[in-house]
């Protein structure tokens, strides 16, 4: 019986490791700067909107691209100006979801609905098009009409 017994408990031991060896999750960050920043978007494996609109002089200063599982599920894009503005945007294959924690309206940007979070120093918008979740935000140093320009800006 013994025998047995030490007999279940390796088997056991065995498939559960074989399982949680299994279950692991590889996340990775490949990150693409201004001077290669064309690059980046090459390496893109799904195609993604981008604003054409963008104020205070801002340009696009880098792309990163996070990996889940050796699967490209999230671009994520920001873009500054020499006198400090910016804003992120993301574009992700992971469905729209939204924290609890902050208060959440929705809007319309043009013929899509969104939603739009104002918190102090922040705003944060979030909508779906073709399949993707977008989410665009800035700290103090946009205003929530210019981020609305922004988002109604991609293509």
């Amino acid at each position: 019986m013994k025998k047995y017994s030490i007999i279940g408990i390796i088997i056991f031991l065995i498939g559960t490791y074989i399982y949680f060896d299994t279950q692991s999750v590889e996340i990775d960050e490949t990150m693409y700067g201004e001077s290669d920043l064309k690059e980046g978007f090459n390496e893109l494996e799904f195609e993604i909107k981008q604003p054409t609109y963008f104020p205070e002089e801002i340009k696009i200063r880098g792309i990163n691209i996070i990996t889940h599982d050796e699967e490209q599920v999230i671009a994520h894009v920001h873009g500054s100006s020499s006198n400090g503005k910016g804003f992120d945007y993301y574009a992700s294959k992971v469905e729209l979801s939204h924290s609890e924690n902050f208060d959440w309206e929705e809007i319309k940007l043009e013929d899509k609905n969104a939603l739009i979070s104002r918190r102090e120093n922040e705003t944060t918008i979030k909508w779906e098009d073709d399949g993707l979740t977008y989410e665009l935000n800035s700290g103090a140093t946009l205003d929530e009409e210019s981020l609305i320009v922004i988002a109604e800006s991609f293509e």
